[in-house]
């Protein structure tokens, strides 16, 4: 997944917690443009992203095929970072890290980012990004009766 010379510079220049942090900022960004090839190259070789469904779970590639149905037009889809949620945990020695965000979103009101990150071949990138939707305590009661009409049972082993 090809990033853009002068993006690569830039990021050079950062420490290792600000790279995360432009890193997530870019993924959304890309993401809202319908920048397909720039939002992809956010994530590393063997990323996986979980979505809000739980039939959602797909390795990169598979994410991938998916976001250029998404992205053809040149549109993708809008999170918006809310200023001041984002947790960020970077272990620069062992070369990994974690996140926390808090997004909004004009239709699902807000949502949640959660991930890993890794420093591979120079560069910060995605492992895992989990999106979901934090549900009020006082609405979980209903919500799951819902959601278990929803869902087929599940066979145990």
């Amino acid at each position: 997944m090809s990033e853009d010379p002068l993006w690569e510079q830039f990021v050079a220049t950062l420490s290792d917690f600000e790279a995360v942090e432009v890193l997530l900022d870019r993924l959304h960004e890309m993401a809202s443009k319908g920048r397909l090839a720039e939002y992809l190259a956010c994530f590393g070789p063997k990323s996986i992203f979980v979505g809000t469904d739980s039939s959602e779970f797909w390795t990169i590639e598979e994410f991938a095929k998916l976001c250029r149905k998404h992205f053809r037009n040149g549109k993708g889809w809008t999170y918006i970072p809310i200023k001041g949620s984002r947790e960020l945990r970077v272990n620069v020695h062992e070369g990994f890290g974690w996140f926390y965000e808090r997004l909004e979103h004009k239709q699902y009101v807000e949502a949640r980012g959660t991930g890993m990150v890794e420093f591979i071949e120079g560069k910060w990138v995605i492992m895992q990004y989990v999106l979901s939707f934090p549900v009020p305590n006082a609405l979980v009661e209903k919500l799951a009766l819902q959601v278990r009409k929803r869902l087929k049972p599940r066979k145990r082993s």
